[in-house]
């Protein structure tokens, strides 16, 4: 696209920065290895985790929270999640 495309300057220095970071973490972007051991190289498993984690329990109907208090909330949830409760 760089090098194929009309694009404003603003557009092209945004997809140099963008080709710049892959060229750099391309060593860090093995996504075959990382398939073949089993990892996850997608975002669904966070996506998902956060929603279990976060979501499910801090964007029930009524809940009103301080920054701080969704915070201590999260951790507590993770320790439950976790069944670390022996070791907190």
């Amino acid at each position: 696209m760089l090098t194929t495309q009309d694009l404003s300057e603003t557009k092209r220095r945004c997809l140099e920065q963008v080709i710049g970071y892959l060229e750099r973490n391309r060593k860090h972007m093995r996504y075959e290895i990382c398939l073949a051991k089993g990892y996850p190289i997608g975002s669904g498993v966070i996506d998902g985790a956060i929603r279990n984690l976060i979501n499910d329990r801090l964007e029930l109907t009524g809940m009103n929270r301080t920054i701080q208090g969704a915070e201590s909330m999260m951790h507590l949830r993770a320790v439950h999640m976790n069944k670390d409760w022996d070791p907190f």
